[in-house]
C-alpha cells in the first residue's frame, strides 16, 4: 500500500458520495481524474515520488482500497494500491525517471537500451522506474557494461511472471538470490544483465569442493616493508648522531627514522590479503557464486548467512571484523540442479537455502532470440540460420519430454558455437555438420542416429 497525495481537487460523478465511501473505508473500483486548482497546475505524488504535473490534470487509471486520510478540497490523500500508477505521467515513457538520471555517467541511448530490454523480458513498469531512479540515477563510474556480451533474453514468455522480473525484485529488495537450472539456461547472462541495471560493478566467483575463506579473501601475506626501508643512509644518520647530536643534527629525523623501522622490522606483520569480495562489499555491484552447491556447506554457512541475514554483512577472516554491505549490493548464486549429469553437486543445506529466493529456471521454450542476442546486428548469418537451430532444439526438447533421449541435446551453448562456427567459415562447412560436432556428438552414442534424423529433416544447409 503506498500513499498518494494529490495537489488539486478531484473530478468524478458523483464526487460527493464518492468522498462519503472513502470516509466510511470503503472499496472504490474506479478511474479518478485530477484537475488543478483554479490557475495552478495539478501534481500527483507517491510516496514523495512526483508522477504527474500538468496544466490540465490527468487521470489514474484505478483506485484499491482507497482510504481518505487528510480533508479539504485542496490538497487529498489516499492511501491505495495503484494500478501502474508508479510509471510516468507521460505515458510510459518514464520521463519523470529519466529526469533523474546524469546522461554523462549513462547515455540516454544505453538508458532506453535498458528499458527496451526490460519491458522485452516482460519486467513490470513498477519496476522499472524503480531500477531507473534508484539504480540507473546513481550509477558508478566503475559501473559494469556489456561491451558486446549477451543481453538475456526471455525463453519462457509463457510464465506468469518472467525470471527478470523476479530477479530484478529480489535485487531492489536487497534479498539474496539463487538461480537454478540446467546449463545453457542463461542463469550467468541474466546476472550480468541484472548488473547491467544495478549499475554498479560485477564480480564472480567460482565455487568448488575445496573452497575456502582463503579463495575468496586472497589468503594472506607478509609485510616485511620496514625492514625493506632499513637503508645505508639511515644506518649512517644514526652512528653520526650517537656520535655528536650537536654537530649532526640535521641527521636527527634520518636516525629517528631508522629506529622506527629498526623496531617495526623486529616483528614480521602478518596482514590478510583483500580480494574483490571486499570492493563488493563496500561500493555495491552484483556478485555472483557460480555452481554455489560444489561448496562444502560449513563453508557457505559462514561466508553467505552473513550476507543474506537481515543486517547484510561480510564478515572478515582473522577477526578482522565485518563490513555493512552498500545498499545496492547484490548477491546471487548459480545451480545446476542435483543430479547424476552433475558430478559433485549436492543440495544445499536448509539453512543456506531459507535465506535466498530460489527461482527455477526452466530450458527454453524457444531459442531463436537467445541465439541472436549472442551475434552483431550486422552478423552474416541470416534469419533461416536461426530459425533453423531453433526448429531443430524443439524437435529434441519434444524428444526429451516424451523420454526417448537425454537432456544432453539440450545444449544451447553448442548452438551458439555451431552458429559461430557457420559465421566465421561459411564456405568450409555447414551448419548441419557444425550442429553435429558441437550438439550430437556430446549426446550418448545410442542417441546420436535419432537427433541425427531430426537435423537431416529441418536443416539441408
Amino acid at each position: 500500500m503506498k500513499t498518494i497525495t494529490v495537489k488539486g481537487t478531484f473530478l468524478q460523478p458523483g464526487a460527493n458520495h464518492f468522498s462519503e465511501l472513502l470516509n466510511d473505508g470503503k472499496s472504490v473500483l474506479t478511474p479518478v481524474f485530477f484537475r488543478p486548482a483554479p490557475g495552478n497546475k495539478v501534481e500527483a505524488v507517491i510516496d514523495d515520488l512526483s508522477i504527474g504535473y500538468a496544466e490540465d490534470g490527468f487521470e489514474i487509471p484505478k483506485l484499491y482500497e482507497a482510504k481518505l486520510v487528510g480533508p479539504g478540497a485542496e490538497t487529498l490523500s489516499f492511501i491505495i494500491d495503484v494500478d501502474c500508477a508508479e510509471t510516468s505521467a507521460n505515458g510510459g515513457d518514464y520521463a519523470a525517471e529519466k529526469a533523474l538520471i546524469d546522461f554523462e555517467s549513462v547515455p540516454e541511448e544505453e538508458v532506453d537500451a535498458m528499458i527496451k530490454c526490460m519491458e522485452d523480458n516482460r519486467v513490470h513498469p513498477t519496476l522499472i522506474a524503480r531500477v531507473l531512479r534508484e539504480r540507473v540515477a546513481n550509477a558508478s563510474e566503475k559501473r559494469f557494461k556489456p561491451n558486446g556480451m549477451p543481453i538475456y533474453q526471455d525463453g519462457n514468455p509463457s510464465t506468469e511472471f518472467s525470471y527478470m522480473n523476479d530477479a530484478i525484485i529480489c535485487m531492489l529488495n536487497g534479498e539474496g538470490l539463487l538461480l537454478e537450472g540446467e546449463k545453457s539456461t542463461g542463469k550467468n547472462v541474466l546476472t550480468t544483465t541484472l548488473a547491467w541495471f544495478n549499475c554498479k560493478p560485477y564480480y564472480r566467483i567460482g565455487m568448488s569442493a575445496g573452497m575456502d575463506m582463503d579463495s575468496v579473501f586472497g589468503g594472506k601475506s607478509t609485510d616485511n616493508s620496514a625492514a625493506e626501508g632499513l637503508d645505508l643512509e639511515l644506518a649512517m644518520a644514526k652512528v653520526l648522531v650517537s656520535a655528536d647530536p650537536v654537530k649532526y643534527e640535521n641527521y636527527l629525523a634520518d636516525a629517528a627514522k631508522f629506529e622506527l623501522l629498526k623496531a617495526q622490522s623486529a616483528s614480521l606483520r602478518i596482514i590478510q590479503n583483500k580480494a574483490e569480495i571486499v570492493d563488493w562489499a563496500k561500493d555495491g555491484g552484483v556478485l555472483l557464486f557460480d555452481e554455489i552447491n560444489m561448496a562444502e556447506a560449513n563453508f557457505l554457512q559462514a561466508l553467505v548467512h552473513p550476507l543474506a541475514d537481515g543486517e547484510r554483512v561480510l564478515v572478515l577472516p582473522g577477526g578482522e571484523g565485518a563490513i555493512k554491505l552498500h545498499p545496492h549490493c547484490v548477491l546471487a548464486g548459480g545451480m545446476n540442479p542435483v543430479g547424476s549429469d552433475y558430478a559433485g553437486t549436492r543440495e544445499l543445506n536448509e539453512a543456506t537455502s531459507s535465506r535466498l529466493a530460489r527461482i527455477q529456471v526452466e530450458m527454453p521454450e524457444d531459442i531463436e532470440s537467445l541465439l541472436r542476442a549472442n551475434f552483431p546486428e550486422d552478423t552474416k548469418l541470416s534469419k533461416k540460420h536461426f530459425k533453423a537451430c531453433s526448429r531443430v532444439y524443439k524437435d529434441f526438447k519434444s524428444a526429451v519430454e516424451q523420454g526417448r533421449v537425454s537432456k544432453r541435446c539440450l545444449n544451447i551453448r553448442g548452438f551458439v558455437r555451431a552458429l559461430a562456427d557457420v559465421e566465421r567459415f561459411p564456405e568450409a562447412t555447414s551448419l548441419a555438420h557444425r550442429i553435429t560436432i558441437q550438439v550430437l556428438n556430446g549426446c550418448l552414442p545410442e542417441e546420436r542416429m535419432v537427433l541425427g534424423g531430426m537435423v537431416r529433416d529441418k536443416i539441408t544447409f
